[in-house]
Order: structure tokens, then sequence, then C-alpha cells
């Protein structure tokens, strides 16, 4: 079984052993203060959209990104969409709790490509990839996270304050999953101002770093002030004075949701949906074990048309397309390509067309001719 020594760094603050050395989770004490209401709080439905917003992402149609190695490993994306994680019974020793954290992780499966996928006990070894949910410092506030704070392999360590849990956990899984907090993204300046005087001084100012168009692969996609990773106007602020304000009309809150939008979404479908659909065109090495089925058929006939999303010359560096229109690039530049149109003369058609009908018409006539001729001579 492997310990983990030393976390402090990470909000682990013990040497005792991870998964099944946790017979003693019964004797540990949740710190007092902790709101008893939050594990009563179905956090599904915390998490969910509305109604209207479930409905339409029933459907996912995203084609995604074809990412290659270099941008795998750029944006530290699961490999096949699969994340193993385990709920650190230690800190969260509330099965109801448990129970809730996983429900919400089923939810992200039903409705993204991502696989969050249980494991019974931590990996021993130190290069499997894996995620742990954990509070072992007993911590009630909110935890910062960054796609900073993970890894290629190894244990990901995912903090979270029992105060806090609900926005910490639809933050983290999209920094997780490779998708950058909303606040970071290169046209921010547009929408909203950062006021470093502000910030609290030290290693809380990365958090508020602005990214190049290199690093930000969602350009085609509104800015989107409700995100579940956007920080709030006194995030992090060391006076009570607002570290970020609007710099557009919007009237409503900004940051610090506890439930991911249409757009937080989106993200996570244009970073997986290609790299999955592509793996399961696969088929199988050994065939005679599985018995196909019609959707089995589906996917091989389809996959000559797999195509993916395009993306954004901003991202790939190049010069703006010359396009009269600007709105026309959305579906021109950033989408799939259009399949082809072949030309045709609507003349000759029609000519076709007309030469067709009389023909029927007159083999129908020399068919009747035929049956009357036969009926007169009997």
């Amino acid at each position: 079984m492997i310990t983990l020594i030393r976390l402090i760094e990470k909000g682990i603050q013990t040497t005792a052993s991870f998964g099944k050395q946790q017979e003693y989770y019964h004797a540990v004490r949740k710190p007092e203060g902790t709101d008893s209401s939050l594990r009563r709080t179905d956090l599904t439905k915390i998490m969910q959209l509305n109604e209207d917003d479930e409905v339409e992402f029933l459907n996912n149609d995203e084609p995604g990104f074809d990412l290659t190695e270099d941008e795998i490993n750029k944006f530290k994306i699961w490999r096949g969409g699969v994340i193993p994680y385990y709920i650190d019974v230690v800190s969260f020793n509330d099965k109801t709790l448990r129970d809730q954290i996983r429900a919400v992780l089923v939810w992200i499966n039903s409705r993204t490509a991502l696989s969050f996928q249980e494991l019974p006990a931590p990996p021993e070894d130190s290069d499997t990839r894996w995620v742990i949910f954990s509070n072992r410092r007993g911590q009630l506030g909110c935890s910062d996270h960054s796609t900073h704070n993970f890894t290629h392999k190894g244990v990901q360590l995912v903090h979270m304050g029992y105060d806090c849990i609900r926005g910490d956990l639809a933050e983290a899984l999209l920094l997780l999953a490779g998708i950058p907090a909303q606040h970071n993204a290169p046209d921010r300046d547009k929408y909203i101002k950062v006021i470093e005087e502000n910030i609290i001084p030290g290693k809380k100012r990365y958090l508020f770093k602005k990214l190049n168009d290199t690093e930000w692969l969602f350009h085609d996609l509104k800015y989107d002030f409700t995100s579940a990773s956007h920080f709030d106007t006194h995030r992090h602020s060391k006076n009570g004075r607002a570290t970020i304000e609007i710099q557009v009309n919007y009237d409503d809150n900004i940051g610090s949701q506890s439930k991911m939008t249409k757009t937080d979404i989106e993200k996570l479908r244009m970073l997986y949906n290609y790299m999955v659909k592509k793996t399961m065109r696969k088929s199988p090495e050994c065939k005679k074990l599985f018995k196909k089925n019609r959707n089995f058929y589906n996917l091989v006939d389809t996959a000559d048309k797999l195509k993916p999303r395009k993306k954004s010359y901003k991202y790939l560096g190049n010069a703006a397309p010359n396009n009269p229109d600007p709105e026309s690039d959305k579906e021109t530049d950033y989408f799939m390509d259009p399949l082809p149109v072949e030309s045709v003369n609507i003349d000759d058609e029609t000519n076709k067309t007309n030469g067709r009908n009389k023909l029927q018409k007159k083999k129908k006539k020399e068919k009747l001719f035929y049956l009357e001729s036969d009926f007169m001579t009997n």
C-alpha cells in the first residue's frame, strides 16, 4: 500500500497510508463547525444545469479537437478520457457525502466523453496517474486549484474544504481535465479588469495570470462570467476591495458558481469527444469474444466521416482570415469543414426529369395497349 509522506504543501498533513489501511476512519472526528446540512444536500441537484439546458445537452454532437501528442502533454489531457479516482475515507467519513461526490462524477460521465472510474484502492506504483479527493487537514474554507497544480503522472490531489466542497468540486474538475480558468482567458481584458494591487501578494497572483492565445483552445466560445472556474470579484483580496472589475454591461453575479455551465460542458466535449470517439472506432482484437450489436456497425460505418473541429487561427498563431463578414468565421473557420456540394445545372436536371416522365408515360401506354389487345383476342 502506498504511503504519502510530507505532502503538506499539497494539503495533506499526515503520513498515514491511504486505502485498505483506513480501518481507523471511524475514530477520526470531523472538525467542529462543519455544516451538517451539507451532508444532506444533494450535490447532483446543485451541479446540474437547469431543465432546459439538460434537455439540450443530452445530444452530444460536438466533434471535438484532434489534439497532437504535444498538445496532450501541454494541456495535461487524460488519455482516452479515463480518470481513475479514489475518495479518501479518512477525510470524508460520511458515506452519504462520498456517494454524493460519486453521483456528480457519474453525471459528468453521462454528459461528456470523460469516464471517471473509482478505484477500490490507490495504485501502489508512483507512475500511474490517478486522482484522490481529500481533506486531511480538516479545512473548512475553499481551496485554490490551477492547471499548474496537476502533473502528467502519479497522484493528483483535489483538496476540498467542507464548507466549500460544492464550488470546489465543479471548479477542480474543470482544471483537472485540462481546462484553464475562464478569468485567465486571453481576451479577458474586454470583459473584466484584474486589480493586481488588491491581490494578496505572494503565491496567489499566478492564479490571475492572463494566458497567451496559444495557451487557450476556446477562442470561438463566448466569455463565460458564470463559469464554475471563474473567480468572484473579491477573491484573494488583501484589503477587502475588488480584485476583479467588470468592464461590460453585466448585471448578474460572476464567479463562485456551484455548478458547471453549458459552456463548461462544451469545453470538456471539445477536449475529449474526438479522442474518445476515435478510440471507440477501433475494432477489438478478439472479435469472436464479443457479440456485436447494431451500434457497433454504426460506429464502423461512420468511421470515415469522423472529422474534428477546426482549431482557431488565434490558437494556431495565424493571421486573421480575409472574411468581410466576421460572424461567418464561426462556421467556416472554427468548425468542421462543410460537406462538399456538387454544382448542379438546374436546366439540365429539369430536362432529365421531364424526359424520364415522358418515357414512363410511353411505357404505360404500351402496356395498356398490349393488355387491350390480349383482351380483344380472347
